[in-house]
């Protein structure tokens, strides 16, 4: 039987979850460990709530969603950085005009100054983990062809549009079909968007990169960058 279909049955039978269960332990560890950067144990809280959060996905799959593995890959880093996050330090805020310099960066045309604006240290321990999770965010944005200097031309300056687009990149977050469906199509779902967000589709279009960009923020694959996210709602991201 197909992992799609195994995980079908899991939802209905408790004996057929407890085996999906021990043989996926690995699948789930690793899922911990690419999110948390670490190896851990069956006695790990991360560990815990990874388990929690393959439940959850075995309870919510449908099979039209695709992927089982996938799924349940998206629910895990979800809760897993809500987790984190309560035991994650304080950092300063970062633009995304900061971002945009990395594609300057990137091309040769970054000076000293602006250099020192991207350099950001809330404290030097957090400096490296901190510029991966740019460079990866660069890339996941390179997949929708979008670079930091597109999401920040179409940023939204009113307190009222950023909450909206927070929203929008919340709905996507919280729904791991709709995310999944996102990323493999690298298109917004403005209907549905709009249906379960009750944002604007004039908001949707106008703002998508923006909005792209903070859902994958808050996808659970950036640690550090998930604050700057939240901190949208204090206009703190421009």
């Amino acid at each position: 039987m197909k992992i799609n279909e195994r995980a079908a049955r899991a939802n209905a039978d408790d004996e057929a979850f407890e085996e999906l269960l021990a043989e996926y332990r690995p699948f789930i560890a690793s899922c911990v460990y690419k999110t948390a950067g670490r190896h851990t144990d069956m006695h790990d809280d991360a560990m815990s709530v990874a388990i929690i959060a393959f439940e959850e996905a075995v309870r919510r799959y449908k099979p039209e969603s695709g992927s089982f593995l996938s799924f349940a890959g998206t629910v895990i880093r979800c809760r897993l950085i809500d987790h984190m996050r309560a035991d994650r330090p304080k950092m300063r805020v970062v633009s995304l005009e900061s971002l945009a310099r990395e594609d300057e960066v990137k091309d040769g045309r970054q000076d000293r100054v602006g250099h020192e604006r991207l350099s950001i240290k809330p404290q030097s321990r957090f400096d490296d983990p901190l510029k991966l999770e740019i460079e990866q965010l660069a890339g996941a944005l390179g997949a929708y062809g979008l670079k930091f200097a597109d999401v920040a031309r179409c940023s939204p300056r009113a307190r009222k549009t950023k909450a909206a687009c927070r929203k929008a990149a919340r709905a996507i977050h919280d729904d791991p079909a709709l995310f999944a469906g996102l990323r493999s199509t690298g298109r917004l779902p403005v209907a549905e968007l709009e249906k379960i967000s009750s944002v604007s589709r004039k908001t949707l279009a106008r703002h998508r990169s923006y909005i792209v960009c903070l859902a994958e923020m808050l996808s659970g694959e950036y640690v550090y960058l998930a604050g700057y996210a939240e901190s949208a709602e204090e206009g703190e991201i421009r």
